[in-house]
């Protein structure tokens, strides 16, 4: 996947209609690849991607990007999950 797509798919990611001259003004690139990106996410990600003439592309779910800050406060918030499921409470079994 291109720097581009990511770029973009970084645009639709919270589902809204972004016009594809906005994207590129953005991103200091041609509507164009703008244009190239939104089929290689589609292509590459199975993501469906609408394109409205008028109102510009919009992802048809939006998400949410996992990155390393949001991972590690999720944790700091509820750090039994880090026992939960790979350390169980039961001991383990004894030699006889």
């Amino acid at each position: 996947m291109s720097e581009h797509a990511f770029a973009v798919l970084r645009h639709l990611a919270d589902g809204r209609f972004h016009s594809g001259e906005d994207i590129a003004q953005s991103l200091g690139c041609s509507r164009t690849l703008v244009w190239q990106a939104v089929h290689a996410i589609e292509q590459e990600f199975g993501l469906t991607v609408f394109s409205v003439r008028g109102q510009g592309y919009k992802l048809a779910e939006p998400f949410e990007w996992l990155d390393v800050a949001s991972i590690r406060a999720c944790l700091a918030r509820r750090p039994m999950l880090l026992l939960w499921p790979w350390r169980s409470r039961r001991t383990p079994p004894t030699a006889s």
